[in-house]
């Protein structure tokens, strides 16, 4: 009976042991899953403050540059057709264009492409009214 008993003790220890042994691994592997996420987590925010930093940086460049007169006149230029007295702006035309014009003057429709001409010049017009007055 004793060694029966005995048995009986050692098997209820190595149980005890087994379960505290098996609660402590399943908190450590919590542990473990809960820095694994928050490592995951501090990827994404440091990728989102490069992408926010790369934007700041971005927007600073334009308030700089919007505040630079040179800037401010080449943009004119390019989009409103701005010139200075004494210049001419020059409408760049395609090939095909170009054709179209000519075989409306041989064709004495000289109208549709002096239309073409205007219609620039008042979308130009139209342009500089949207930045003044926008």
């Amino acid at each position: 009976h004793m060694k029966i008993k005995e048995l009986l003790i050692l098997i209820v220890k190595i149980l005890i042991l087994l379960a505290l042994v098996s609660f402590l691994f399943y908190h450590l592997f919590g542990l473990v899953a809960k820095v694994y996420q928050e490592r995951q987590a501090n990827v994404k925010l440091k990728d989102e403050i490069r992408l926010l930093k790369k934007e700041q940086n971005y927007l600073e460049n334009g308030i700089k540059a919007l505040s630079d007169p040179n800037y401010i006149e080449k943009e004119a230029r390019i989009k409103l057709n701005f010139k200075k007295e004494g210049e001419e702006v020059v409408f760049f035309v395609s090939k095909e264009e170009k054709e179209r014009m000519d075989k409306g003057l041989n064709n004495k429709n000289y109208n549709k492409g002096i239309n073409k001409i205007k219609d620039n010049m008042l979308n130009n017009f139209k342009k500089w009214l949207d930045v003044i007055f926008d």
